[in-house]
């Protein structure tokens, strides 16, 4: 069986890959480790430290709620892709663990 691993986004915007989703984060993908880190590394914006990955419009977002909304515009527009290889997650799907996970931290 092959192991599948996952994207993950914290709230800062920061992508991290691994075969599990720490707590406080929210699974944006999954899927084979290569094909996987291949797709974020397209679509993801590179830090100014040229090593970490972001969401675009996380970090620069005010309010969480607006932190969600780059987020799901985000993981649709990955989705959509033509050369996306079925690793996203549905952009209400994300919506969703978003909204619940703002309401545990209340």
């Amino acid at each position: 069986m092959r192991t599948r691993y996952r994207a993950y986004c914290y709230a800062s915007g920061h992508i991290g890959l691994g075969v599990g989703t720490p707590s406080g984060a929210i699974e944006i993908a999954s899927g084979p480790p290569k094909i996987l880190r291949t797709e974020v590394e397209v679509v993801a914006r590179l830090a100014y430290d040229n090593t970490t990955l972001l969401v675009p419009g996380v970090p620069e977002a005010q309010s969480m709620e607006e932190k969600i909304e780059a987020l799901v515009r985000f993981v649709e527009w990955a989705g959509s892709r033509v050369m996306a290889h079925n690793v996203w997650r549905a952009g209400t799907d994300v919506r969703a663990d978003c909204e619940a996970l703002v309401e545990i931290k209340a």
